[in-house]
């Protein structure tokens, strides 16, 4: 992050921008952005300084954070329910072959149950044809269980190895946002998939959400 990245936002990306403030905003009155730092820069633009105070009438919270010029941690944005949605896809994208061939009822609706009935034709549609050169990666990284169990474990471990590389204090930020998405707890995959896997799930989100969503990737 420089000292052009509010400004960058503020012209550019505004409804970023808003995002990012109101992610650090609390109930306090007194209002007051940070001091050192980037921040000796923003203070020397009188009008960023304006439309930023502007933006933010109460005190950050305790422990903000500014930067998320790394996409990823945007994820931090998104509500419980839009989160556990990023995950299914993910794992309904890798899994896709196994899920079309899936011919047990038990095991279809166990999936069905799991994924929902849009992501599930997605997995027989578009999904299977989005995952490219990852998927044997990804779903060797998930060996054992049946086929809905992979899928739920991924989903997780996918949100999870993308979060393990933020820094510390937005790890912490995001602690009980991720600890409310609807999916069992998993470990991370090994951090050598966290980047790869990354522009797997940005190409995703960008491709099937909604554009509120979408709107705070570059």
């Amino acid at each position: 992050m420089n000292r052009f990245f509010f400004r960058d936002l503020l012209e550019g990306n505004p409804q970023l921008l808003e995002r990012m403030l109101a992610f650090n905003r609390t109930a306090k009155k007194d209002a007051a952005l940070p001091a050192g730092g980037i921040w000796e820069a923003v203070r020397r633009q009188p009008d960023l300084m304006a439309a930023l105070t502007a933006r933010m009438p109460t005190a950050p919270a305790e422990g903000a954070y500014w930067s998320f010029t790394d996409e990823s941690e945007r994820l931090a944005f998104f509500p419980p329910e839009v989160l556990g949605r990023i995950g299914r896809i993910v794992s309904a994208a890798v899994y896709a072959e196994d899920i079309a061939h899936s011919l047990v009822k038990s095991d279809v609706m166990a999936l069905r149950g799991f994924l929902g009935d849009d992501i599930y034709t997605y997995a027989l549609t578009r999904g299977r044809y989005q995952v490219g050169s990852l998927r044997p990666t990804l779903a060797g990284a998930v060996p054992d269980g049946t086929l809905a169990e992979r899928c739920t474990k991924l989903a997780r471990q996918s949100l999870e190895t993308v979060r393990a590389g933020w820094p510390e204090e937005l790890q912490h930020r995001s602690e009980r946002l991720f600890a409310s998405v609807e999916l069992p707890e998993a470990t991370p995959l090994d951090d050598t998939l966290r980047q790869p896997l990354w522009y797997f799930m940005k190409k995703l989100i960008l491709r099937e959400l909604d554009q509120e969503w979408i709107r705070y990737f570059d």
